[in-house]
């Protein structure tokens, strides 16, 4: 051998034996733990899991690697034996099968990951993240024009969607059947409805932080669907010749258009189904930069279209779409501390066609700039700190044609500073309190304090909790027809008080045995200055921001959970109880109202079973009470000088003066999974409300004529979308060396 030859056996040798080790760390329920301290205890060097669990470190053959997070029981692990890429951490005052079936240890916090998200059914074959969220207690979807949640009492319009703490556009598909967000890229998602983390704020009821993926096994992965009603195309790669940097996309789109086309020939208006249309588009890319940074890249585009008739002269073309981007880098700064910087830019544009007597369309548009920085430190063993500033600049332009265009503008800029601290004051007792300070940047120079508190309690089976939120609200949604849609309109709040709620809430939760679990939780929310329209002038928003009208009230209830969970069998049961009445000197003559999103009864049945290798049946019934809707009181005839045609114009008095009946309905479908070597066929076959159950969207007032004489007037309702049966297949592709 000569002297080269063994230069380079030496060599390799070396770098055999010194390794970059990057992996991930989970708990028993797969959620990625941020902020793990990893350290090589054999030569001192170390790291911390970014906020989706990831890690790298350098470590040789022998080397001890400790794995330590506050809340979780330490570990240490010869690096001989990480032969996987995953590192499963368990909870502290848990035991492992407690852990590994438990619903949640607060219910006003969850984690939600792809696991949960399949037990839903999967309408059009496609799993959905805020389907999923109507699952909890507390938070239910009314399944009309507008496909947000409702949680605890609180409005569609008072929920924040996020991406790495990031605001999106305001994203929607219609009826609840499919939310813009899809699981396949945004895998990992918290759900905070109350006790709220100090580093948000601007909405009163929920938050949602999701995260794009950014680590995988594979090397490669994907599926294409074709179904009856929509189309998918998904795939993960990782593309650089390291394998460090993961690139995930996903396409959807729909065609009920063209199924409703079909159905609605020779049916009266009323009968016809909607000829609606969506795609969106989720792309995500992380990469490392040097040492322990990393970054990651995430956009969503949509759009939508919903032509709607009411009768033979009267008909809507509602169009709305969003683009939004984020992108983040985070990384550990020293052993004990890792930082978050991100920036995100979002839009949103709707436009509403109006065909009458009078023809008109309005163009909706918002544009958004944020720019968070988050830190993280561990100053002891019992102590975690976090702190940091997110700001935001929005603008907001309307346009109104009807025989002349109109257009406003407004802006609002806002400046958050948090700091939070989380404190063990025993090994089961966690005491969590923080302070959010918001000021305007380019009006005026107040401040608002929003102070958090968070106390938990864990024994054994036995967790409770209490929790304090304020939180602040500095826009409001003005609708434009008498329900919420996609294409309302989002206004600023100019020159008055924000919107603010109180948040108390108080729990327990009990793990009957190693399979089930029940919990019990109570809410209250006194709401502060909140947000309505005296009038709605389409041609000058400026005169109806100066009606923006503040008012008060107060959100109560009570919610009981239990769950059922064996693996292959799973049941939720679940009742929220939710009473919200609000006041406005200007509306309904001063009295207290119950506004349309006062959901006094909501229940839920979600159960999934696997009955053999490769089939799951999914199933979900669900049941809310009525909600309030502003119907006419009269309706006045209106006709020209010297002219023949009439025009009937609604008169409305009291607002939301009209309870619309109770909904229910059942979701089932049934996965068949096929394996083909590596890759898999995946058949989804189901139905949207099985029982054709004719819940109403909306109502209107519509006359009546005989001979082309006027009879009556009469109340009518809308139902959008009725039972609809679907099928997809699916073809999945995966990395021929591994095998799920």
């Amino acid at each position: 051998m000569n002297r080269s030859s063994a230069c380079l056996l030496i060599l390799l040798w070396g770098t055999a034996l010194s390794a970059q080790k990057n992996g991930v760390v989970v708990s028993y329920d797969r959620m990625p733990i941020e902020a793990v301290q990893i350290k090589n205890i054999t030569n001192g060097k170390g790291t911390v899991s970014d906020h989706s669990g990831a890690f790298d470190i350098k470590a040789n053959d022998g080397d001890l690697l400790e794995f330590r997070h506050l809340n979780y029981i330490s570990q240490s692990i010869p690096f001989s034996a990480l032969k996987s890429d995953t590192v499963v951490l368990q909870a502290k005052d848990f035991s492992i099968a407690e852990v590994n079936v438990a619903t949640q240890a607060h219910p006003g916090y969850d984690n939600l990951g792809s696991i949960g998200i399949n037990r839903v059914p999967a309408f059009m074959g496609e799993q959905d993240v805020l389907k999923y969220l109507s699952t909890f207690p507390g938070v239910t979807s009314l399944g009309m024009l507008d496909a947000g949640i409702y949680v605890r009492g609180g409005n569609s319009s008072q929920n924040a969607y996020l991406v790495n703490g990031i605001q999106l556009a305001d994203p929607q598909h219609i009826a609840g059947i499919m939310s813009t967000f899809d699981p396949y890229i945004l895998n990992h998602s918290k759900f905070y409805k109350s006790g709220y983390p100090s580093k948000y704020n601007g909405y009163l009821s929920s938050y949602i932080d999701m995260q794009p993926v950014n680590y995988m096994s594979e090397n490669f992965a994907g599926e294409i669907t074709l179904g009856l009603l929509a189309s998918s195309a998904k795939a993960k790669i990782k593309p650089d010749k390291n394998k460090k940097s993961l690139l995930a996309v996903s396409f959807r789109q729909s065609y009920f258009q063209l199924l409703a086309k079909g159905y609605n020939q020779g049916k009266k208006i009323d009968e016809q189904l909607p000829s609606y249309a969506f795609s969106d588009l989720n792309i995500a890319y992380s990469f490392p930069i040097k040492n322990d940074w990393k970054a990651s890249f995430y956009t969503l585009f949509t759009t939508d279209n919903l032509p709607m008739k009411l009768n033979g002269g009267f008909s809507y073309g509602l169009n709305w779409g969003t683009f939004s981007n984020v992108l983040s880098v985070t990384g550990s700064l020293g052993k004990r501390s890792t930082a978050l910087f991100s920036i995100g830019h979002n839009r949103y544009t709707s436009d509403v066609e109006l065909g009458s007597t009078v023809n008109s369309k309005t163009i909706n548009k918002t544009a958004q700039w944020n720019v968070n920085t988050e830190f993280r430190t561990q100053l002891s063993s019992v102590l975690d700190v976090s702190y940091g500033i997110n700001t935001s600049f929005k603008s907001y332009d309307y346009n109104q044609e009807i025989e002349s265009l109109t257009q406003n503008a407004f802006s609002n800029h806002l400046l958050h500073a948090f700091a939070e601290g989380q404190l063990w004051l025993r090994k089961n007792l966690m005491l969590s309190s923080g302070l959010n300070v918001s000021t305007y940047l380019n009006n005026r120079s107040t401040f608002f304090l929003s102070p958090r508190l968070n106390l938990k309690f864990n024994h054994m089976r036995f967790s409770t909790w209490f929790d304090y939120a304020h939180s602040l609200q500095f826009e409001e949604r003005m609708n434009i027809f008498t329900i919420q849609s996609p294409v309302d309109i989002w206004l600023p709040v100019k020159d008055q008080l924000p919107g603010r709620s109180h948040h108390l809430s108080i729990g327990s939760q009990w793990q009957i045995n190693p399979v089930s679990s029940i919990s019990l939780g109570a809410f209250y929310k006194k709401l502060e200055d909140i947000k309505e329209f005296e009038s709605f002038n389409r041609n000058d928003l400026s005169e109806s921001i100066g009606k923006m009208l503040s008012g008060s009230g107060n959100s109560l209830g009570a919610e009981v959970d239990f769950v059922y969970n064996t693996g292959p069998a799973y049941l939720r049961l679940n009742y929220t109880l939710s009473h919200v009445k609000t006041k406005f000197a200007a509306i309904n003559g001063g009295q207290y109202f119950n506004p349309p999103y006062d959901v006094r009864h909501n229940i839920l049945w979600n159960a999934s079973i696997k009955l053999s290798q490769g089939v799951n049946l999914n199933a979900m019934w669900t049941f809310k009470s009525g909600i309030m809707a502003t119907v006419p009181a009269g309706v006045a005839l209106v006709k020209d000088i010297g002219g023949n045609t009439l025009e009937f114009i609604p008169v409305y008095t009291d607002r939301h003066n009209y309870k619309m009946p109770s909904t229910h309905r059942l979701d089932i479908n049934i996965e068949y999974w096929k394996n083909l070597h590596t890759n898999a066929l995946k058949f989804n076959v189901g139905a949207y409300n099985v029982y054709n159950q004719q819940n109403p969207s909306f109502v209107y007032v519509q006359s009546e004529y005989e001979d082309n004489n006027f009879i009556q007037f009469t109340l009518n309702s809308k139902v959008i979308f009725p039972f609809m049966p679907y099928i997809s297949v699916s073809y999945v592709f995966r990395d021929k060396r591994l095998r799920d």
